[in-house]
């Protein structure tokens, strides 16, 4: 046996990154998005291409399966959002401008979706993000969350820190609670909950250092956290939440 992990299989499915990598429910297909645009499904477990298209002008940074297996949604550098059928036809757009900002100093875009999750519905998706750059070279601007009503594609709620924060949100997910839960790197770390309707969070946990995803136990009692330097940490978060009984749903987009 090697010391060392050994591919299975590999195939060359982008050029350049590949910048997120998601399964289908049914486990039989993988989709995959990088920094030349394009998105592309693959059959599990032989890697062979099934699909793909050139699905953004920029690069790619998040792509998914809806939880019907129907729909995939990416989101690109510029927070363009776009939902997609399996053959790759555009099915709608939305622009999620609170994800992205052009540095004129530097020249620079910065911004995109860092990671995103659906509700255990489908009904809704949100988005983790940065927002309000004001240096796109050092990455300084405000953790975020957007949450967007998957049936109409409108933006109902911007989720944030009551304390401001420097740094970008790369993790989030929803607990099987029914809230949202949120985790940040920039100067340190932050681990936070949100009930879908409101802007500010319940609760609130220091992190020893930035954080740059995060995972939720099915159980929803404890959460594993990737950090700077290489460690992966769970945290046991049951002694810091008292979870309500019943959160209430997102409310409609208004008109």
């Amino acid at each position: 046996e090697s010391a060392e992990p050994i591919p299975l299989r590999q195939v060359l499915a982008h050029q350049g990154w590949i910048r997120s990598l998601s399964v289908d429910p049914t486990g039989q297909k993988l989709v995959s998005c990088g920094n030349d645009g394009r998105i592309a499904i693959w059959s599990i477990p032989e890697l062979k291409p099934v699909h793909s298209w050139q699905a953004h002008e920029n690069h790619a940074y998040q792509v998914g399966f809806h939880p019907s297996g129907k729909e995939i949604v990416s989101v690109d550098l510029k927070g363009m959002v776009r939902i997609w059928d399996l053959t790759g036809k555009k099915i709608r757009e939305v622009e999620a401008k609170a994800l992205h900002k052009y540095d004129t100093g530097f020249g620079a875009d910065i911004g995109g979706a860092r990671s995103m999750a659906f509700s255990t519905d489908g009904t809704v998706l949100a988005l983790a993000g940065i927002t309000n750059v004001t240096n796109a070279f050092a990455g300084i601007g405000n953790p975020i969350i957007l949450l967007v009503d998957w049936a109409t594609g409108k933006i109902t709620k911007e989720l944030t820190s009551k304390e401001k924060f420097q740094g970008t949100m790369w993790g989030v997910a929803w607990h099987p609670a029914g809230f949202v839960v949120g985790t940040a790197g920039g100067n340190g770390g932050m681990l936070w909950f949100w009930k879908p309707d409101q802007a500010n969070e319940f609760a609130a946990i220091k992190l020893a250092d930035n954080s740059r995803d995060i995972s939720i136990a099915p159980n929803g009692k404890a959460v594993a956290i990737p950090s700077y330097g290489g460690f992966a940490r769970i945290f046991d978060i049951t002694p810091n939440l008292n979870p309500p009984k019943e959160v209430p749903k997102v409310p409609p987009a208004k008109k």
